[in-house]
């Protein structure tokens, strides 16, 4: 009866149409409703749970604001900053040992392209419509919407994610999945190495660090 009730709870407050709160999380806040005052539980969809004395009370934040349209192109190699996503990205060449020279303040993914493959001219932009891939490890193209779907994206997140790509096709979606085609492998002569770091919100869009 307990679990059925934070069921019921979560679904509340949770965005429409998501009713399942899951085995493993309702097990997690059942532990949190029976614990001590203070502590705090994120579930999926922006939900909290927090222990008061008396009460547990279940709260979700409001869905980010949609991040409007953005490309930039990359310095190759050198740091590209993304105002929209406060994200630094740093490109080198691992054979020329070049390196940004910006502390980052986090890692937040990285990946090595076959650069001979990927080309010198790399964007730095968000998803658009009709937007495909060939994710890494399912074999064939898949369209970006799909992708996102499978991995649980919100539709709200899906502007927030970063995509490194070519004038006409994505290399990378950042922090989940390269695009087959374009990943170093035993063959690849040139390899470029793609970091992205979280960086403060003070930089002004459109700064750039070129390396020599």
């Amino acid at each position: 009866l307990r679990r059925r009730v934070l069921r019921l709870a979560y679904a509340a407050v949770s965005p429409a149409g998501v009713k399942d709160l899951g085995f493993t999380h309702t097990e997690a806040l059942l532990d949190l409703a029976g614990g001590g005052a203070g502590r705090v539980l994120d579930l999926p969809h922006g939900v909290r749970a927090e222990r008061h004395p008396d009460y547990l009370r279940l709260t979700r934040d409001p869905p980010a604001a949609a991040v409007p349209p953005f490309s930039y192109p990359l310095v190759v190699p050198g740091v590209t900053i993304i105002p929209e996503l406060d994200y630094a990205v740093h490109t080198f060449f691992a054979d020329d040992g070049d390196r940004a020279s910006s502390a980052p303040v986090s890692l937040v993914a990285s990946a090595v392209f076959d650069y001979n493959e990927a080309g010198p001219r790399l964007f730095a932009r968000n998803w658009r419509r009709g937007d495909w891939f060939c994710p890494r490890g399912l074999g064939g193209r898949k369209k970006l919407s799909d992708f996102f779907i499978d991995a649980k994206i919100p539709r709200s997140e899906r502007s927030r994610i970063l995509l490194i790509a070519t004038a006409c096709d994505i290399i990378w979606v950042a922090g989940l999945r390269e695009d087959a085609r374009f990943v170093a492998g035993p063959g690849t002569a040139r390899r470029i190495h793609i970091e992205v770091h979280r960086t403060d919100s003070g930089t002004k869009e459109g700064d750039t660090d070129e390396q020599h």
